[in-house]
């Protein structure tokens, strides 16, 4: 088994897969650069955590490919481990900004359960605070020593236990917000080209594909070395990259800034109407 060049502390049980790391590089590479194209042509600044988490991806299974050649060695490990591990928090910030987005949008903040000038506000601050702890646990681990990995992972399972409490709330909000405004809708939720229903459901399967992602990694982080999420590789690309990358592929498909503000913005110079290459009209944040 590997061990760094300096503790006992187990690197990995496996050889990591180059063919592997090569196709998550690949897939998120080329999902972070049509992104890219789309973040240049909305400015939508709200978009760019995605943008950046899917960088973090990219570079982490580049950590993994070079793991295949040094599984000894503690740098490509530290790179794989922390942005891989706190990517899906930047997804998260765009995902609760753009149920922000959508209560505006439909002229319906009133049906929130929090105050909607808080929302974004609560959500994105945990988020952060998620995000700092889980990297703050790989720092530790960074340091070597079986001590300093055992409080590294308690602190990343601190930092995954807000996030998954943080979605439970958000979905919650959503879900609230959802079924308050179909039953008491505002005229601008009934116009035809605002699509902040479709927008909700796509809302809905990212945060579940990010929520079962942070679950899984609860229980690998929960056992030690010699358990079956330790030992095997291949439940790192079934419940981590794949469910990323879908999350990346689903909000490229809907891009969050295709959703039409409040009236007024327009005519404001806030936002203007586009078409997102799908034939779907929307209109852009400026």
């Amino acid at each position: 088994m590997a061990t760094s060049t300096s503790t006992e502390y187990v690197l990995y049980s496996y050889t990591p897969s180059l063919p592997l790391a090569i196709l998550a590089i690949i897939a998120f590479a080329i999902l972070t650069f049509a992104h890219l194209i789309r973040l240049v042509r909305t400015r939508a600044k709200f978009c760019i955590p995605l943008f950046a988490g899917g960088l973090f991806e990219a570079v982490g299974y580049v950590g993994r490919a070079l793991g295949h050649y040094h599984k000894d060695q503690i740098g490509p490990y530290i790179i794989q481990s922390i942005l891989i591990l706190v990517s899906p928090a930047l997804f998260a910030a765009t995902i609760y900004m753009t149920l922000s987005r959508a209560m505006r949008s439909t002229a319906a903040t009133h049906h929130s359960i929090i105050k909607a000038k808080w929302l974004t506000t609560f959500f994105v601050t945990g988020d952060v605070v998620s995000f700092f702890v889980q990297g703050g646990g790989g720092g530790i681990i960074a340091q070597g020593g079986q001590d300093s990995a055992n409080m590294g992972k308690d602190i990343i399972l601190a930092g995954l236990f807000i996030q998954i409490i943080l979605f439970c709330l958000f979905f919650v909000s959503a879900i609230t917000f959802h079924s308050r405004l179909r039953k008491m809708p505002t005229s601008e939720s009934l116009d035809r080209n605002l699509h902040w229903e479709r927008m909700l459901q796509v809302l809905y399967v990212v945060s579940a594909l990010v929520l079962v992602r942070n679950t899984v990694r609860v229980v690998e982080f929960v056992g030690d070395s010699s358990s079956y999420m330790r030992r095997e590789e291949w439940p790192i690309y079934a419940f981590d990259a794949l469910p990323m990358a879908a999350v990346m592929a689903v909000l490229f498909w809907w891009f969050p800034s295709m959703i039409c503000p409040q009236p007024g913005a327009r005519s404001l110079g806030l936002v203007s109407q586009a078409e997102d290459g799908y034939g779907r009209v929307g209109y852009e944040m400026k």
